[in-house]
């Protein structure tokens, strides 16, 4: 199976152990970012198949950080994982080019393949539209 790059936008150091243990042992190969800035320069670096993108950040909060990140990679294919359920911002995110809005409070250590799931559906919507 060929190996897929997401970079995983969290600053919160026990979600970041749970996406990496949920996600370990897939096709997936994970990096970090802790804040926005450190985000945009990864990217920037290396372009991930998928942002796994947390709205809460130190330096960026709320819509902001998608639309963001948003604005300087346009044909980034993003996920959200936030620990907001808001199904507004939800609509919202989708109907701004996310490519789907996970809530992380419901994944636990027995997610594994949900995450893993939704990362693989993610990119298979993304491959099929235009411009990416």
């Amino acid at each position: 199976m060929e190996r897929k790059e997401i970079l995983l936008v969290e600053d919160e150091p026990g979600d970041t152990f749970l996406a990496q243990c949920l996600l370990r042992g897939s096709e997936f190969v994970v990096s970090t970012a802790t804040t926005f800035r450190t985000a945009i320069d990864c990217y920037d670096k290396a372009h991930q198949d998928l942002v796994l993108l947390d709205l809460g950040l130190p330096d960026s909060h709320g819509l902001a950080t998608y639309d963001g990140f948003r604005y300087a990679y346009p044909d980034a294919s993003i996920l959200v994982w936030s620990g907001l359920s808001d199904e507004h911002l939800a609509r919202y995110l989708q109907d701004n080019g996310a490519l789907g809005y996970i809530v992380k409070t419901y994944l636990t250590f027995d997610s594994g393949s949900t995450l893993t799931d939704l990362c693989r559906r993610a990119l298979s919507e993304a491959s099929q539209l235009p411009g990416i």
